[in-house]
Formats: C-alpha cells, sequence, structure tokens
C-alpha cells in the first residue's frame, strides 16, 4: 500500500506524483474549460483570410483599377474635362435608362471583368469557363445594377446630391452596412452558389443553413467591406449623374473578387 493511503494527513501530491503521466494529463484536458467565443473568433479568422485570399489572387486588377479610379476622380476636380468618358457613360444612362442600367452593368460585370481576367491572369487565352462565367455574371450583375441604378437616385434624394463629406459618409454607410448587409450579399452568394452547384436548387436547398452563412456570406460581407467602402467613397465624392459610370468600373473588379469568394473549397 502507498504510504499516503497508510496515513491519511501526509501530503496528497504524493499520490498525484506517482501516477502515469498519461492520467494528469488526460485529467488536466477535461478540467480545462474551452472559452465559449473560440469558434466565433475561428470563424471570423476564416473569414477574413478567405476575403484577404481574394483579394490577393486579383491583387494585379486590383491595384492598377483602384488607383485609376482614384486618379480619375481627382482629376476630375483639378480638371473637369479629364472626365469626358464619365459624362459620355452619363449621357448613356440618362438617354436609355434601365435598359443601360442592365446592359452596361451586365458587361462591365461579366464580359468587361473576364477581359481583364484572362489578360492578367491567363496569358489572353480564352476557355471554355471563361464564356460561362461571363453569361452568368453579366446576367446577375445586369440584374443587380438596376436596382443599383434606383438605389443611387434615392439615396441622392434622401441624402443630399452634393459631394459634401458628411453626405458622402451617411451614403457610404447606409450602402455598406444596410444595403451590402440586407441585399447585395446575400443576392450574390446564393446565386454564386447556385452555380457552384451546376445550376441545379436540389443540389444547393440543403447547403442553405447556418453553415452555409458562415462559410459563404460571412466571407463575402468581410471582402465586400474591404473593397467596396474605399470604392463607394470614390464614388460618392462625384456628382450625382458621374457615379453609376464610375461604379461600373468598380464593378468589373468586384466580379473577379466575389467569384473567388464563392468558390467552394474542396471537402
Amino acid at each position: 500500500m502507498h504510504p499516503a493511503l497508510q496515513n491519511p494527513t501526509a501530503d496528497t501530491a504524493a499520490v498525484t506524483d506517482s501516477l502515469p503521466a498519461v492520467v494528469v494529463a488526460t485529467d488536466s484536458a477535461t478540467t480545462s474549460p474551452v472559452p465559449a467565443d473560440a469558434g466565433k473568433e475561428n470563424l471570423l479568422h476564416k473569414a477574413v483570410l478567405k476575403g484577404l485570399a481574394a483579394a490577393w489572387e486579383n491583387r494585379l486588377p486590383g491595384t492598377v483599377l483602384p488607383l485609376a479610379m482614384a486618379a480619375l476622380v481627382c482629376s476630375y476636380y483639378i480638371w473637369p474635362e479629364s472626365g469626358f468618358l464619365l459624362e459620355i457613360l452619363s449621357k448613356w444612362k440618362q438617354a436609355g435608362g434601365l435598359f443601360f442600367a442592365f446592359f452596361a452593368t451586365g458587361f462591365a460585370g461579366g464580359v468587361l471583368s473576364q477581359a481583364v481576367k484572362v489578360a492578367f491572369t491567363q496569358g489572353f487565352k480564352w476557355k471554355r469557363h471563361n464564356s460561362i462565367d461571363a453569361l452568368f455574371t453579366f446576367l446577375l450583375f445586369g440584374f443587380n445594377g438596376i436596382i443599383v441604378f434606383y438605389f443611387y437616385r434615392w439615396q441622392a434624394d434622401f441624402f443630399g446630391h452634393e459631394a459634401h463629406w458628411h453626405i458622402v459618409a451617411r451614403k457610404v454607410m447606409f450602402d455598406q452596412f444596410v444595403f451590402s448587409v440586407l441585399w447585395s450579399t446575400p443576392m450574390q452568394s446564393t446565386l454564386f452558389a447556385w452555380k457552384e452547384c451546376g445550376f441545379k436548387w436540389q443540389r444547393l436547398r440543403p447547403q442553405l443553413t447556418s453553415a452555409f452563412v458562415a462559410n459563404n456570406m460571412v466571407p463575402m460581407v468581410i471582402a465586400n467591406w474591404f473593397f467596396w467602402i474605399p470604392m463607394v467613397s470614390l464614388v460618392y465624392s462625384l456628382p450625382t449623374p458621374l457615379q453609376f459610370p464610375l461604379f461600373l468600373i468598380a464593378n468589373a473588379l468586384w466580379s473577379l473578387i466575389l467569384a473567388t469568394v464563392a468558390r467552394t473549397e474542396p471537402a
């Protein structure tokens, strides 16, 4: 019999010391509490990493186009004549209305974005999947372009048409933390998941669970904020008639990032 068992007042640490190390390790593992928010932190970490990975994959066009947009906005206020392209697109928008909104947004988000992808990442080699992606994103962004067309008009009437900093800030906040979270992200993530399922709703339906929100929508929201907060800040810094044309340019790049974020990860 162990001496500590013969003497009840003996130091109980002696018993612990004599036990096999594996038992002690097991006991310490079972008694160590796991933080309740560990899962949430891990989810947020994965979402941010997935959003950043999408941005990194499109880093070349993702650097060139935003800088070009910023230069375009700055040059417009320094030399207004430099905005002739935006002025032309604005006149087309006024003349074409919703027809222009649908086809221009579809072209920018579908055809133009795929052309940029082919030029920057595929060595100018257009492949079959580029045609499929171009058609899908053309229809998706064309429909969303009509929504954005009315959304920009409503924001200008509600918050103001001037490009004052406080008006721009209100538009950016409402755009990114209300419109994008409640409409753009759920709509786009669901439709891109449908595409990943071979355009079959019966394959998509079982995936529309809380896990879908965690694995698809949350990363898309993160990527959306990283990209669109600076982009719409530039867009709303222009006069109202020129905002939608500048949005078309940004939308071409967003189509590339969105397709990367929405890509299904291997099981």
